[in-house]
């Protein structure tokens, strides 16, 4: 029984913190933030597109975390942040039941 949400998360936020790091900054000491303009310019299209998609996925996450009766607002930056993987967790929380029935 291994819970792998969290290191998969905290995988992702380096992973983020570096790729931000990569394309944004520059130092011609460091290879990390020595890119050529050019794959500097891929990083940041790389990142822009996965955040457009995790724009959906957040506003997917709103109504399912109000379905769970959960805060919509925490699971839509949640998601927006991490994407997929913070959207499996909520979706693995089973839904409220209807109070009508």
């Amino acid at each position: 029984n291994f819970y792998l949400t969290p290191y998969l998360q905290s995988g992702h936020l380096i992973l983020l913190f570096v790729c931000l790091l990569s394309s944004l900054a520059y130092s011609p000491d460091f290879p990390l933030t020595s890119l050529p303009d050019e794959y500097r310019d891929l990083i940041k299209l790389g990142i822009a597109i996965t955040y457009v998609i995790n724009t959906g996925v957040a506003a997917y996450a709103t109504f399912a975390a109000r379905d769970r009766g959960l805060p919509a607002a925490f699971w839509a930056v949640k998601c927006w942040v991490l994407g997929g993987v913070a959207l499996n967790e909520l979706t693995s929380i089973a839904p409220l039941k209807d109070k009508k029935q």
